[in-house]
């Protein structure tokens, strides 16, 4: 058995390293226990052939997580880089104001291009002012209606749909005044999962994504993992303890209170006690796994049988024999594309093969910011695929966790279909010799390189069974077990950094008062 710690930290991933290092520059004895051979969870990197790349994210709004970089130590150590980024719809380039957008979803979509032209000027032209001061100045305000998702964002300027209550109505009856509720243009409206038509969800969701996010888009210059690997350098210089390959097996649990952790590491199992425990880990799978049934209330486990915390986006790693200048001019002299190719079934099935052929995609390439992350004259691509969590998502064709000769024929014919696609935009792609590095991250890879269940490296979608609610935003407990605690991006209504660093910091608070 280790020796008492006071407090206990599952995970290594940003929001226990964060919990990590306020507790232990508050004198705090602390262990973080991390399953995986390396630190960061969702914010995990490699290296291959000389190439970087990020597991995860490709930006991020720092408006909020500089306070929290500030108070852990690191703001002087991590290099913030503005992202540009364009979309490329059809062959062009399309600007990011609201009546071009409109426009472009217009030509996107020409069977609906009249509801879409009245939707425009009827309910938007009105309020255009007042939305574009909302969105583009202050993204913290951003908080209230990012619930409604996608572009709902942008319309929770009309009438009654600032109330929660409403929104749904409101979101039937525009549907029903400007176009048809199975309409592909206004797909993210529909309130019913056999609504909506997975084509046009994924269209628009990216669409209206880069909208909301240009104006804070920034990525760290030397990669995510360096944010994870400063963290644990000031962790480690105020005496804190962390423990890799080290997979916990149970919360331990002594008269409806947290006193410690068993975990495996290597093949020995180990026995920590403290007077706290954080879970910076999977909720679900902690809640089933880690705590015995009898402790989790009723209604906790009824939520949980039907959650959906999150799904993974399939990342394709690319290394190519391409200069950054190339990639830059290809690129409309951004960073980042947003693509869309020529949509030419617009009903596609997503569990056909075929629907990866001309996937929308986000293209992005970090090497244009930080020249380290690719070989001299060579660039690193990140093509992120914002696909709904149906069909071939959710096992890719494993048998009991393994990969299967289909599942690798899967990642062959989709790695060549997007491939195919990339030259449209990238005419160097026709050449496959220039590829040095090419792995499709499925859920089943980026779990291999993360150790998170799932294999969720980046994007969420959260339903009506979300765990939590606005009273419990940014942190999470039992009401029946005391100094357990659970944070993590999944443990608020934002998600993402913002959430797994905020509820790092307020869990501290409340065991630091």
């Amino acid at each position: 058995m280790k020796n008492n710690f006071d407090v206990v930290i599952i995970g290594a991933g940003i929001s226990g390293l964060m919990a990590g290092v306020l507790l232990a520059k508050r004198s705090k004895k602390v262990l973080i226990l991390e399953s995986h051979t390396e630190i960061g969870g969702y914010l995990s990197g490699f290296t291959r052939k000389g190439y970087y790349f990020d597991v995860g994210l490709s930006r991020s709004n720092i408006s909020y997580l500089e306070p929290y970089f500030r108070e852990a130590g690191i703001i002087n150590d991590i290099h913030f880089v503005k992202i540009d980024g364009d979309y490329y719809v059809k062959g062009k380039y399309i600007p990011s104001n609201l009546k071009d957008f409109f426009h472009a979803v217009a030509d996107m979509f020409p069977d609906q291009k009249k509801g879409v032209l009245s939707f425009y000027a009827k309910e938007i032209v009105p309020r255009e002012k007042k939305m574009k001061t909302m969105i583009y100045s202050d993204f913290k305000s951003m908080g209230k209606i990012r619930k409604y998702f996608t572009i709902l964002k942008i319309f929770a300027m009309m009438p009654g749909m600032s109330r929660e209550n409403a929104s749904k109505q409101n979101e039937n009856d525009i549907l029903k005044k400007y176009v048809d509720e199975r309409s592909e243009a206004f797909a993210f409206l529909c309130t019913r999962p056999d609504q909506i038509n997975h084509r046009g969800y994924m269209k628009m969701y990216n669409f209206v994504g880069r909208m909301l996010s240009q104006l804070y888009n920034y990525y760290p210059r030397d990669g995510y993992l360096h944010l994870c690997n400063q963290m644990k350098r000031v962790f480690t210089e105020n005496k804190g303890e962390l423990i890799t390959n080290a997979k916990a097996t149970k919360i331990l649990i002594e008269n409806n209170v947290a006193a410690g952790v068993e975990y495996r590491n290597k093949s020995q199992v180990e026995k920590v006690m403290a007077g706290y425990v954080i879970a910076a880990v999977d909720l679900n799978k902690t809640l089933r796994e880690l705590i015995a049934v009898a402790l989790v209330p009723p209604a906790e486990m009824r939520k949980l049988q039907g959650s959906v915390l999150g799904s993974s986006v399939p990342i394709l790693f690319l290394g190519v024999k391409i200069p950054s200048e190339r990639i830059r001019q290809v690129f409309n002299g951004k960073q980042e594309v947003w693509y869309y190719p020529t949509i030419k079934k617009l009903d596609a099935d997503p569990n056909d093969i075929n629907f990866f052929a001309d996937c929308n995609m986000v293209i992005h390439c970090s090497s244009q910011v930080n020249p380290g992350h690719a070989p001299n004259g060579c660039s690193n691509l990140q093509i992120y695929l914002p696909c709904p969590p149906v069909g071939w998502q959710q096992d890719w064709w494993l048998v009991n966790g393994q990969r299967t000769e289909k599942y690798r024929l899967l990642k062959k014919k989709i790695i060549e279909g997007l491939l195919s696609s990339l030259e449209k935009i990238i005419p160097e792609m026709k050449d496959r010799t220039i590829i040095e590095v090419c792995e499709l991250g499925t859920p089943f890879t980026n779990e291999r390189y993360t150790g998170n269940t799932h294999g969720m490296a980046v994007g969420y979608n959260y339903d009506k069974y979300l765990l939590t609610t606005s009273t419990r935003n940014y942190f999470y407990h039992l009401e029946n077990i005391s100094n357990l605690f659970f944070i993590g991006h999944q443990t608020g209504i934002r998600g993402g950094l913002g959430t797994a660093l905020g509820s790092a910091k307020n869990v501290t608070n409340i065991i630091c008062k």
